[in-house]
């Protein structure tokens, strides 16, 4: 009986315009497994005969490796969002772990905030105005003595205490909930994202010797797997967020989410046990780039003095498998108003030290 797969089948094509490359596994019918795809494919639509400044169209059909380094890793930001997409549409995943190892903390912010409700109570039913005032602070004795009171501080402990306690504390309780009652959110589940470069050169040597270069890319990356429970025991104990010790670790970290802020070390550490007890049956991750540019080289010893190249690539890699995550920096762009108000509430309760 022959092998249901065979290969690698190589097919290529060269002209003066166009290049192609293909490399791929042939199988039988029916066509039920996901096999690893490469092809790559560049054209020159216009400057093939130029006699100076021609374009070779395969410099033009690259990796989707060679676009990552080229287009500053936006291959690999696609990568990890669709990872990230891919992982919450499987399963919801709490951090008991991390909640467990700030226990102390945790406990202190809940007996604390108990203490300031039922100092509040206290003072209404008094209709005692003072002790309310020092109740719910940041005037309290302090302002009634002539102090200057400390709204800024006061408001900064109070957003972070809200933001970083209370807020993921619930947020963990529901998603367990979510957990113990809803193992899998979707059997087949299928995730995608995309990204745009652009690059835009000239220098100007002088003396009608120039060079420009300008050209954009858009990049996508697709997963997708058929998601089945092998585990349920070790499943459950990965959704709970208490079989990675690393994630966890990093979550104790002082300060850990504003690094999280700038790169994806959290989702990074946070990989090595998101599928634990489950099994990912035909999982691929396949990534494309179509790119088009132009290519404009001037030099007054030619006829005519400058010629141009405008030229097209694409690019399409599939592979079994769900990529890993890679550790990539995030773009910069200007921070949403919850992050600028942790920014300054951080900044002003380390200053108030």
């Amino acid at each position: 009986m022959a092998p249901p797969h065979s290969g690698p089948v190589i097919k290529t094509q060269s002209s003066p315009g166009l290049y192609w490359y293909r490399v791929g596994i042939r199988q039988k019918k029916p066509f039920t497994d996901v096999l690893p795809l490469s092809f790559m494919k560049g054209t020159i639509s216009q400057g093939v005969g130029n006699p100076n400044h021609g374009g070779n169209p395969a410099s033009y059909a690259l990796s989707m490796a060679t676009w990552n380094d080229a287009s500053s890793g936006s291959v690999s930001r696609t990568v990890a969002k669709a990872h990230e997409k891919f992982s919450s549409s499987v399963q919801e995943r709490a951090q008991l772990g991390a909640d467990i190892g700030e226990y102390h903390q945790t406990l202190s912010m809940l007996t604390g905030a108990a203490k300031k409700i039922g100092d509040v109570a206290q003072a209404v039913r008094k209709k005692d105005f003072g002790q309310l005032l020092n109740a719910l602070d940041p005037r309290g004795k302090k302002a009634m003595n002539g102090k200057k009171p400390s709204w800024g501080k006061a408001f900064s402990d109070n957003f972070l205490a809200v933001h970083f306690g209370w807020v993921p504390l619930a947020q963990d309780l529901h998603d367990a909930a979510h957990a113990l009652s809803e193992p899998i959110k979707a059997p087949k589940v299928r995730s995608s994202s995309s990204d745009t470069f652009q690059q835009r050169y000239f220098y100007d040597a002088g003396s009608g010797y120039f060079a420009r270069d300008d050209w954009d890319l858009r990049v996508r990356t697709k997963m997708g797997a058929d998601v089945a429970c092998t585990n349920p025991a070790l499943h459950l104990a990965s959704q709970l967020g208490i079989t990675n010790p690393i994630a966890i670790a990093w979550e104790l970290v002082p300060f850990s989410f504003v690094v999280d802020w700038f790169s994806n070390v959290g989702q990074f550490v946070g990989q090595l046990d998101e599928f634990a007890g489950l099994s990912l049956n035909r999982a691929y991750t396949t990534q494309s780039a179509t790119a088009s540019g132009l290519n404009v080289a001037g030099n007054p010893n030619w006829s005519p003095p400058a010629e141009a190249v405008i030229w097209q690539g694409m690019t399409v890699e599939r592979s079994s498998g769900i990529a890993s995550v890679p550790l990539v920096l995030k773009p910069l762009k200007l921070p949403s108003p919850i992050r600028a108000i942790t920014a300054v509430s951080l900044m002003i309760q380390q200053l108030s030290r």
